[in-house]
């Protein structure tokens, strides 16, 4: 009976012990992979929209008068929020690839790097033959979009304007008929005040008859 108990509690210790360092190794891997998360969102922030955003501002000062040489910075802006609206979609389902966040941040230094100049690439193969394709399907969808989101504007500023109105003509329609309540309550405690109190009548006391 000794042995067995020592033994149960033996095997329980050990499995104790390896569940307790089975929990550590995945938390330690699950902080690792969030500080990479946000390193790599850092970076990302950095060498997408920080350091693009200065060398953009000195190519525009530098060449104000050819504004033909800013057409690659266009292109850049314009794949960048191409790549940002996909980012969105792909972060939900791509997130715990390994090296996915540090893909990201070569890829944005890929699209404005010198050498490289993925962004006129990207725009030449893909974007600028897509957008041209359903240029005029896209311009009414938009032209649709901007009359019904006219309309709702509309329809909800008439409701809005109406219930103001409501509310206004209630509450000066009931300040006539508080004031009146509120004067009358102030000469009924006039008037109460001005009454005289009435002295208390002593009743005559009756002799005793001799």
């Amino acid at each position: 009976g000794d042995k067995r108990d020592k033994h149960l509690f033996k095997n329980h210790c050990l499995s104790l012990s390896f569940l307790f360092l089975k929990h550590t190794h995945i938390k330690s891997n699950t902080n690792k992979i969030m500080i990479g998360n946000y390193l790599s969102t850092m970076l990302v922030c950095v060498f997408a929209y920080l350091y693009p955003l200065f060398l953009c501002f000195k190519a525009l000062e530098m060449h104000k008068k050819s504004p033909e040489k800013l057409r690659g910075w266009c292109i850049y802006w314009l794949v960048l929020a191409t790549f940002t609206v996909f980012e969105r979609i792909t972060d939900a389902f791509l997130f715990f690839l390994p090296l996915y966040h540090e893909a990201k941040v070569a890829f944005v230094v890929y699209l404005w790097h010198p050498k490289s100049q993925g962004a006129l690439y990207i725009y030449d193969k893909f974007v600028a033959p897509t957008l041209s394709k359903h240029e005029g399907l896209i311009d009414r969808k938009i032209e649709e979009t901007q009359a019904k989101v006219g309309d709702v504007i509309f329809s909800y500023s008439k409701m809005a304007y109406a219930y103001v109105q409501k509310m206004t003509l209630q509450l000066l329609q009931s300040l006539p008929t508080a004031q009146a309540a509120m004067h009358a309550q102030q000469q009924g405690g006039a008037q109460a005040a001005s009454e005289p109190v009435n002295p208390i009548k002593k009743e005559p006391v009756a002799t005793e008859a001799k």
